[in-house]
């Protein structure tokens, strides 16, 4: 592996701990605050809406993260002009959605294709916490 493959490596490993740090304590807030509520069904739907929120943080955490590896010049995203389009990348490879109009080139696959198991995972996290929520403040 290349020095610039090595750095973006240790790059998305860290970010991938990050946003898994972010994602528990994330949903540790939602479950706290959302004891304090009065009705089951809005303990439920904040819950999720923290956990999106969340997942944005988290997918901006990555977009960052390409935009610094692109600027060091340890790779690209083809068609991305601006942070914004950059952002806009992230959120389709965290989302697994993958459009294809953006395209990662170099080094930086290696994060595109890791965020796109991290966002996977943590998408189905969150699944699996609304799933728990839902059974324990429904029928409230």
């Amino acid at each position: 592996m290349s020095a610039s493959g090595a750095l973006a490596f240790a790059v998305t490993i860290g970010l991938m701990l990050i946003a898994i740090g972010a994602h528990y304590e994330a949903l540790r807030i939602a479950t706290l605050a959302c004891q304090k509520l009065p009705f089951g069904r809005f303990r439920v739907a904040i819950s999720i809406l923290l956990a999106t929120l969340a997942h944005a943080v988290e997918a901006l955490l990555f977009a960052f993260g390409i935009q610094a590896l692109v600027g060091s010049g340890i790779g690209a995203v083809a068609g991305a002009e601006t942070f914004s389009e950059v952002v806009y990348f992230s959120f389709s490879t965290y989302s697994s959605l993958g459009y294809g109009d953006l395209v990662p080139l170099g080094p930086i696959r290696i994060l595109a294709g890791l965020e796109a198991v991290t966002g996977l995972v943590l998408i189905a996290w969150t699944a699996s916490f609304t799933y728990y929520e839902m059974q324990r403040y429904w029928r409230d």
